[in-house]
């Protein structure tokens, strides 16, 4: 987002404030325009029309949070010495990507991709988002990969969405009325991560 023009980036955080507290479906464009001070001309300017900017500011925060895991993925592997210290610092990441505590990221994802699913001028900016992402991630897993940390069998742009499908997945343990235990689920994928893990 910090390559945005200043006036559009102002225009998405306001989006993105309010969308803390409402649904998009709320949101109107004299409320923006009220909230970040931005003049109408000025919105028009930046973006086609109001559901742009919403569309815009949906995808941002979709990637936000895949973008918090990748930076967290990142560190593990530029600061583990050997395949052990990974694992063990995978599971810490496992452990935190699960908690229900995020329940709220998972919804605004799944969100956005409701959302795209009937619109195709935001479908074409998820993909853009979606791709850089996927690509993120199979860089950081060719590294651990060149390491001979990664089994050479596993495909990387699998592995990448693997990784994305899982951690969004446990939506359907948050919108459950009996809830699955976290540490179960959690030492499953561990059981799944660890057939990637080069022996």
């Amino acid at each position: 987002m910090d390559s945005l023009h200043p006036t559009k980036r102002a225009l998405v955080v306001t989006v993105l404030e309010e969308l803390k507290s409402k649904k998009p479906s709320d949101l109107t464009s004299e409320l923006i325009l009220e909230k970040s001070g931005i003049s109408k001309g000025s919105l028009y300017h930046h973006f086609e029309d109001f559901d742009d900017l919403i569309e815009t500011a949906e995808v941002i925060r979709y990637a936000a949070y895949v973008d918090q895991s990748i930076h967290i993925l990142t560190k593990v592997f530029q600061s583990a010495k050997n395949r052990d210290e990974m694992v063990a610092e995978l599971k810490q990441v496992t452990k935190f990507t699960q908690s229900p505590d995020l329940m709220p990221q998972r919804m605004d994802r799944a969100t956005a991709i409701s959302l795209a699913n009937a619109n195709p001028r935001m479908m074409k900016k998820l993909n853009v988002e979606q791709d850089r992402l996927n690509e993120a991630l199979i860089d950081i897993f060719r590294e651990a990969r060149d390491r001979g940390w990664i089994n050479k069998e596993i495909d990387l742009h699998a592995g990448a969405v693997f990784i994305q499908a899982y951690t969004l997945g446990i939506i359907i343990n948050d919108v459950s009325g009996k809830k699955l235990d976290n540490k179960a689920w959690t030492d499953l994928i561990d059981l799944f991560t660890s057939t990637i893990i080069a022996s």
